[in-house]
C-alpha cells in the first residue's frame, strides 16, 4: 500500500518537474541561451498604473506633440510584446524575476507562437500615414517585421532570433522559425546568393552589437524631433541612453521631445515631456482614435500582401 502511494507521489513530482522544464524551455528559449553568470540588473521593480482618465488627457497632449513634430521615432522594448504573451525580463512576471524565485510563467508563449499586438499594428499604421519614419527596437522576437514594419525602416540593435547573416556577402536571411543559436555563431547553413557561411544574428551579453544597426539607430535618434519609448525600462546600455540623443539639438532648430510609456520607472523620466504609466495597447488605442487612423487586424494586413511574412 505504502509502496504504491510512494510511486504515485514520485510520479506526480516527476510530472511537475517535466512540466516546469517544458514551460521554461517554451517561454524563455532566448533567455536560457543567454550567458547566465552575469548581472541582470534590478528585477521585479514595482509597476505603476495611472487612471484611464489621466491617460486620456495625456493622449490628447501626445497627439498635439505628434502633429507638431516633423520626424517621429518609435523606440521599443520588451514591454510592447507582453500583450502578445511574450514575457519581459525584469517585470513582476518577468523571466528573470520569476527565475530568481524558482518559478516560471506557464502562460507565456514562444516567439514563434506570438502574434503582433495592437501596438505593433498601430506603429505600422502610423508609418503608412507618414507620421512615424523609423522604429528602433531592443527586442529580438521578430514581431515588428511580422506586423509589417519595412526592414529598411527598422533597427534591431540586439539582433533577431529569426535571422541569419552571410559572413561573405552580408545578405540577411529572415526565417519563419527561430534559428536556434546565439552569439553570432555559424548556423551550419549556407548563403543561397554566394555559398558563404551563415551566422545567427542574435546577440549574447558579450556579443559585439551589429554596427550597421547601431549606427542607424543612433542617427535616427539624433534626427528625430520626437522619440516615443514603448515598453522599455531603459536599463540596458547603450540603448537606454539613445533617447537623450533626440533631446539634444544635434543641428536641429530646437531640442527634441521624449515620451515614455512604461509601467516601471526609468532613469530618463525626469527628461520626459510626457510620461505614461499605462498599458501600451491602451495608450495606442486612444492615440489612434485621437489621430483618426485605422489600425488593421492581422488578417486584413495579410490580405493586402504588403510583405512576404504573415502577421
Amino acid at each position: 500500500m505504502f509502496g504504491c502511494l510512494r510511486r504515485i507521489a514520485w510520479s506526480i513530482a516527476l510530472f511537475h518537474v517535466l512540466y516546469r522544464c517544458e514551460v521554461a524551455a517554451k517561454m524563455s528559449c532566448y533567455a536560457k541561451m543567454l550567458k547566465q553568470n552575469v548581472y541582470k540588473g534590478l528585477c521585479g521593480d514595482l509597476e505603476y498604473e495611472e487612471p484611464e482618465g489621466e491617460v486620456l488627457k495625456k493622449v490628447s497632449s501626445l497627439a498635439r506633440v505628434i502633429r507638431g513634430s516633423g520626424r517621429v521615432l518609435i523606440h521599443t522594448g520588451a514591454g510592447i510584446s507582453t500583450a502578445c504573451g511574450v514575457p519581459d525580463f525584469r517585470g513582476p512576471q518577468g523571466v528573470w524575476t520569476l527565475e530568481h524565485k524558482g518559478l516560471v510563467n506557464d502562460k507565456a508563449v514562444s516567439f514563434e507562437e506570438a502574434v503582433p499586438s495592437f501596438a505593433h499594428r498601430a506603429i505600422v499604421a502610423l508609418m503608412r500615414a507618414g507620421i512615424v519614419q523609423h522604429v528602433v527596437t531592443q527586442n529580438v522576437d521578430g514581431l515588428h517585421l511580422r506586423s509589417g514594419v519595412p526592414r529598411s525602416k527598422l533597427s534591431e540593435i540586439h539582433g533577431s532570433a529569426f535571422a541569419e547573416l552571410c559572413e561573405d556577402c552580408g545578405v540577411e536571411v529572415v526565417r519563419d522559425w527561430e534559428v536556434g543559436s546565439i552569439g553570432l555563431k555559424k548556423t551550419g547553413n549556407s548563403c543561397e546568393a554566394c555559398g558563404g557561411d551563415l551566422r545567427d544574428r542574435l546577440c549574447d551579453w558579450d556579443s559585439i552589437l551589429p554596427e550597421d544597426e547601431m549606427e542607424r539607430a543612433i542617427e535616427e535618434h539624433k534626427k528625430a524631433d520626437l522619440v516615443i519609448v514603448l515598453g522599455s525600462s531603459l536599463r540596458i546600455r547603450p540603448a537606454g541612453n539613445f533617447p537623450m540623443r533626440t533631446k539634444r539639438k544635434n543641428g536641429k532648430a530646437q531640442e527634441g521631445k521624449i515620451v515614455i510609456v512604461n509601467l516601471q520607472k526609468t532613469h530618463l523620466d525626469k527628461n520626459c515631456d510626457l510620461r505614461f504609466f499605462a498599458r501600451i495597447d491602451l495608450v495606442m488605442k486612444h492615440l489612434m482614435k485621437e489621430l483618426g487612423i485605422e489600425v488593421l487586424e492581422c488578417q486584413q494586413m495579410n490580405k493586402e500582401k504588403t510583405r512576404g511574412t504573415e502577421c
